[in-house]
């Protein structure tokens, strides 16, 4: 069998995948076995699976599917997905699969620091698509200029989503990003003119509904004030039907006055029963999350008007396509908080910032400025001995045979911490010999003041001599952002760690002990089901997860597989129904704990079983 080129003019299939090798648009036609496409609203990006019988009579490939190339998918004469591969796999039998994922999936692959004044989110969007080469489509006005925007070591994605989350607050407009034909779109979610209506007997093949009350409360006691003059308010809501459930909370800087109304509202959102419903339908080509349907079962009792949270299309040979979609009564859009980083500057001078790294003892520091009779022997003020232009919290004066020309060095000085920070090594003089450093300082008070001070120093890049000093003088502010990010990434990891330390032991206590009973989190008592399981350990170090793995994993942000860390939420898919069923701890490289069948035990996700059935990594912590 032969490949060739596709003509959009000849007879095709109900479905057809279509692939680009950089050269030719292929038609992959009868040997595609299934496709199914899938999106959520908590998601980047929309994935597409692939099987085929890549193989004449066993002998040899049709395809040679390559990583980074182009697949669509058309349904009829519409294009359902545009995506590049993003793994594939090759089997004896010629059974072949690939995964592919559309350009938004390129949102999470970047990280980046950015500022803005007085831009709107859709200025913001432009713009970084603008700079990472990521293809636009038609983009909704967001109108509304966000006054200040400083994001740092963050993914495009969360910028993006940050950006509509400010402009919701202001406006009450939603928008949701989609990507049609390989190019990046913003819509703003509006209310549909005509709903699509699913109906058992007719177009509905089934409907799953459950509800649970595990995490519902139905009384709050709110207190506020301090030990000489407290004050509460307790609200009920449901305690005849459910029981006393009670959550506590305080807020010292409440007035009395606001109590019953702070009360009420956390009650409202406590009190609500942890619902999933979901449904199989008969296909519909432009159905994506986001969407709403209208759908009418009474046994299951999901009835009225529903937006999808996440749905999955399955096309199978004959033409036979039907939808797995998860139903909601809101359209729960990710949210993020804007938080401004300490630093609120585009210059991270050496007068603010410190750095957490390996720092020695032992080294001695005094101060000059050039504009005074400079140290080097150049007889330019302006330049220094490896004739670069000096620039203030940037230069310090070094001996080159202690420290070389080029160096990164970052300094702390702990009686004058205002002049902690990173300074580059590009100049040098007679009397700087061995351990000590001349920092250049505006001013003859300034550098009178300094004096001669003990320093603390780490190295945080080795320079090369003079040339290495005049290139990184052209790349400073890369340089200081990419040591920053790298300290901030730090600092979250160092807290995350601790934290995921204690979740990791505290779901280990719990190895071999829980018997498996769905809906459950009951684990003092010995049963719980994997969502459950994951609720109960996260409450208990004070991060609230909901119960239901529909709910969880739209928490957090997404993770590449490669880059889970212990304390990561792991999914899983198409285990005892379609869509994501299954969710873990992650506890190491390559292995999670999680709540099965079999009893609470910690299992690979990379192979075997749970393996074929993984779906994607979140970051709650």
């Amino acid at each position: 069998m032969t490949t060739k080129p596709i003509d959009y003019k000849s007879d095709r299939p109900d479905v057809q995948v279509l692939y680009y090798d950089g050269k030719t648009l292929h038609q992959m036609g009868e040997v595609v076995e299934s496709v199914s496409i899938k999106g959520d609203v908590a998601q980047a990006a929309r994935e597409c699976s692939v099987t085929f019988a890549n193989t004449t009579k066993g002998i040899q490939r049709i395809f040679d599917i390559v990583n980074g190339k182009e697949i669509r998918v058309l349904s009829g004469e519409m294009e359902v997905f545009r995506g590049t591969v993003r793994s594939f796999e090759r089997h004896s039998d010629g059974r072949d699969s690939l995964i592919a994922k559309d350009g938004n999936e390129y949102l999470i692959k970047n990280t980046v620091n950015v500022k803005f004044i007085e831009k709107t989110a859709t200025h913001i969007i432009k713009t970084l698509c603008g700079n990472y080469g990521l293809a636009i489509g038609k983009l909704s006005d967001t109108k509304h200029k966000i006054p200040r925007f400083i994001m740092r070591g963050k993914t495009i994605y969360d910028v993006f989503i940050t950006a509509l989350t400010m402009t919701q607050k202001v406006t009450g407009k939603r928008y949701m990003l989609h990507n049609v034909k390989g190019k990046l779109t913003l819509e703003e979610v509006k209310p549909a003119k005509e709903w699509l209506r699913y109906e058992a007997g007719k177009n509905l093949i089934s409907a799953s509904y459950s509800e649970s009350i595990d995490d519902t409360r139905t009384q709050v006691l709110y207190t506020g004030g301090d030990e000489k003059s407290p004050y509460k308010v307790v609200v009920k809501k449901d305690t005849d039907k459910y029981g006393i459930m009670q959550h506590v909370e305080h807020n010292s800087d409440a007035n009395q006055s606001a109590l019953p109304g702070l009360a009420n509202a956390l009650l409202a959102e406590l009190s609500k029963p942890q619902k999933e419903m979901s449904i199989k339908v008969l296909g519909i080509r432009n159905m994506v999350a986001g969407m709403a349907v209208v759908v009418q079962d009474n046994l299951t009792g999901i009835r009225g008007t529903y937006f999808v949270l996440a749905d999955n299309h399955e096309f199978s040979a004959g033409g036979v396509h039907v939808m797995d979609l998860t139903l909601s009564k809101t359209l729960d859009l990710p949210v993020l908080e804007y938080e401004p980083p300490n630093e609120e500057t585009d210059s991270d001078s050496g007068s603010s910032a410190e750095y957490d790294v390996a720092y020695t003892k032992g080294w001695i520091a005094t101060a000059y400025d050039p504009m005074l009779g400079g140290i080097n022997t150049s007889g330019d003020p302006r330049t220094t001995a490896t004739s670069t232009r000096w620039a203030y919290n940037r230069t310090i004066a070094v001996d080159p045979k202690v420290i070389p020309h080029g160096s990164v060095v970052a300094i702390k000085v702990p009686s004058m911490p205002k002049y902690n920070g990173m300074y580059l090594a590009e100049d040098s003089g007679g009397a700087i010999k061995g351990k000590r450093i001349d920092i250049l300082i505006q001013g003859k008070n300034a550098t009178s003041t300094f004096g001669r001070r003990e320093i603390e120093v780490a190295i945080l890049e080795k320079g090369k001599g003079a040339p290495d000093a005049r290139a990184k003088v052209k790349t400073w502010n890369s340089i200081k952002k990419k040591w920053n990010t790298k300290k901030e990434q730090r600092e979250v990891d160092k807290a995350a760690k601790g934290k995921a330390a204690g979740i990791i032991k505290t779901a280990n206590s719990y190895k071999g002990k829980l018997r498996y009973v769905f809906g459950s989190k009951n684990l003092p008592n010995g049963t719980s089901d994997c969502s459950g399981f994951t609720s109960y350990v996260f409450n208990k170090h004070g991060i609230k997860l909901p119960h239901g793995t529909s709910a969880q994993i739209r928490l957090g942000k997404s993770v590449n597989k490669a880059d889970a860390k212990p304390g990561d939420l792991v999914f899983f898919q198409n285990t005892y129904r379609k869509g994501v069923s299954h969710v873990g701890i992650v506890t190491r490289k390559g292995y999670c704990i999680s709540m099965h069948d079999k009893g609470c035990t910690e299992h690979t996700y990379t192979t075997g079983y749970w393996g074929q059935h993984y779906m994607s990594i979140r970051r709650a912590l």
